[in-house]
């Protein structure tokens, strides 16, 4: 007989949203991911305390990350449009919140 109480696990799930920065796109998440807090790095090597800006920088048209408390900002380089990446980095964002 199992004695310990089963955490409930809440699905994770993020919807992107464009913001007046035609380069920036933002993905909402529906829980919290930094509390009272809110941080921008614009490389990867500022990102060194930050393992979501960490793991947004190692795609290769990540060029800046903006994180707040339900939300990720992610701004991208020319190389590619929006409707190429949008789905792949909400999926991404959704994945490493729900593992934590």
């Amino acid at each position: 007989m199992n004695t310990t109480p089963e955490t409930k696990k809440i699905p994770v799930t993020i919807y992107a949203e464009s913001t007046p920065n035609p380069a920036a796109m933002k993905f909402v998440a529906n829980i919290g991911l930094l509390k009272d807090v809110t941080v921008e790095y614009t490389s990867k090597a500022q990102a060194k305390g930050s393992p979501l800006a960490q793991k947004l920088f190692e795609f290769p048209f990540v060029s800046g990350v903006f994180i707040a408390a339900n939300f990720v900002s992610v701004t991208k380089n020319n190389s590619v449009e929006w409707e190429s990446i949008t789905q792949e980095l909400r999926s991404f964002i959704r994945e490493f919140s729900a593992n934590g």
